[in-house]
């Protein structure tokens, strides 16, 4: 095969996987399985499923895991959050055109009752004048070049929205993120699937 039609059939089967692993998100929060589990290897696992996003890309990924505890949310559903906001990071830092070092940090830590995620990126950053409307469905701040990592869909933030609220949770943009970073993501969940007897709901 040629070297386009070879990159682009392994783009194609990239983005295949990608959209599969997203099914598989949605059909977990839609039954609502829970089993105990620890953050740092469901994230491992993410980045797992990205090796080659992150190889092809460049791009240095930091784990941060001092949470030990059990979680006891749905698993697929941990995983769908950890994988929209690292692909987000992802997209961030290849739109960036200034050269410059290309990473994602992701931390894990307890709070009390809670666990906390943050994901931060090197990236092109949020403008103070869209920041409120990054939740809203079909909005994106990058463009179609990243395509194998589902830019352009608008999706990602919307839906990570929505399921960590119904997990009893909260997700923001930090106003000042890590330092040394454009972006943060923190993300605020019980260990423990609070104060509901359902499947966490995407309406």
């Amino acid at each position: 095969l040629k070297p386009g039609l070879e990159k682009l059939q392994d783009s194609k089967k990239r983005l295949s996987s990608y959209l599969d692993y997203s099914r598989l998100f949605v059909d977990a929060i839609a039954q609502g399985v829970e089993k105990p589990f620890k953050a740092e290897p469901q994230i491992e696992l993410v980045l797992d499923t990205l090796a080659d996003f992150i190889r092809d890309s460049d791009i240095k990924i930091k784990v941060e895991s001092t949470d030990r505890r059990q979680l006891n949310v749905p698993i697929s559903a941990y995983s769908g959050i950890v994988m929209n906001l690292v692909t987000n990071a992802m997209k961030a830092i290849t739109a960036k055109a200034a050269s410059g070092e290309r990473q994602v940090r992701i931390t894990a830590s307890a709070s009390g009752d809670n666990h906390v995620l943050t994901v931060s990126d090197t990236g092109i950053g949020v403008p103070s004048a869209i920041r409120n409307r990054i939740w809203d469905p079909l909005f994106t701040t990058t463009q179609g070049e990243n395509a194998s990592l589902g830019s352009g869909m608008g999706l990602g933030l919307t839906l990570v929205h929505k399921v960590v609220a119904n997990l009893g949770g909260k997700i923001q943009l930090l106003e000042r993120p890590a330092a040394g970073y454009a972006t943060t993501f923190e993300v605020v969940m019980p260990i423990k699937k609070g104060g509901k007897d359902h499947a966490p709901s995407l309406h």
